[in-house]
């Protein structure tokens, strides 16, 4: 029987992390963090942050790729946040 080995091809993951389809998908889990923490206090949001191989020197992997990031930007939100894992349940669901 013949060895089959896979090459990955590690620049079109890259491309595929940066593609748009994949900030609509980002954007989509977002936003629909941000709806259901809002339910329980106001003051979150969400961004989309793109990094390349280095950031301020210090590098981010070996290709560039996009996050999706939830912020508790008020007071309330942080302690709600703080009391409650509010954006770690409304990402992965409770």
């Amino acid at each position: 029987m013949a060895r089959i080995r896979i090459e990955p091809d590690r620049r079109g993951y890259a491309q595929v992390r940066q593609s748009a389809e994949v900030e609509d998908v980002l954007k989509g889990i977002a936003e629909n963090a941000v709806q259901k923490c809002s339910q329980r206090s106001s003051g979150y949001q969400y961004k989309i942050k793109a990094y390349n191989s280095t950031r301020n020197g210090r590098p981010y992997g070996k290709f560039p790729t996009r996050i999706a990031v939830i912020i508790a930007r008020t007071r309330a939100a942080q302690l709600d946040n703080a009391r409650n894992n509010t954006i770690l349940k409304a990402v992965f669901g409770e």
